[in-house]
């Protein structure tokens, strides 16, 4: 999940090895209620990015708190498939509570345990 804080934009990298005529990101609350959909239409295999500009669907401001993303994509010949989602950038604060640890990426709050891997920065992951 992200952690989102009003003034942020979270973003969440996601990878797909096949053309998506369409990728639909389903943004949801921590009692599971959809805030937000938002649609990417043909998407290039490959790595991209999805920027939540913190709204939802009427365009309020959403409160701040934790935030699932799920992807559901369509190919070429209308077969659905899942893109995998991930979260790239640098770390800029750690925060420990209730015993664990959680890394603020992009904006967004990730738990340790999510973490895949971790390097020095090199060119091709600066914007």
């Amino acid at each position: 999940g992200i952690f989102f804080e009003p003034g942020t934009e979270p973003s969440v990298s996601f990878t797909t090895d096949i053309f998506a005529s369409e990728i639909e990101f389903v943004i949801k609350d921590e009692t599971g209620s959809v805030v937000r959909t938002i649609t990417q239409e043909d998407v290039a295999p490959g790595t991209g990015t999805l920027e939540w500009d913190g709204k939802d669907t009427i365009g309020n401001v959403a409160a701040e708190g934790y935030y699932t993303v799920e992807a559901r994509a369509t190919d070429a010949s209308g077969n659905s498939f899942t893109p995998e989602l991930s979260l790239v950038g640098i770390v800029t604060k750690i925060t420990y509570r209730d015993g664990a640890a959680y890394l603020m990426v992009n904006g967004s709050e990730i738990a340790m345990g999510d973490v895949v891997s971790i390097g020095a920065p090199s060119d091709e992951d600066q914007p």
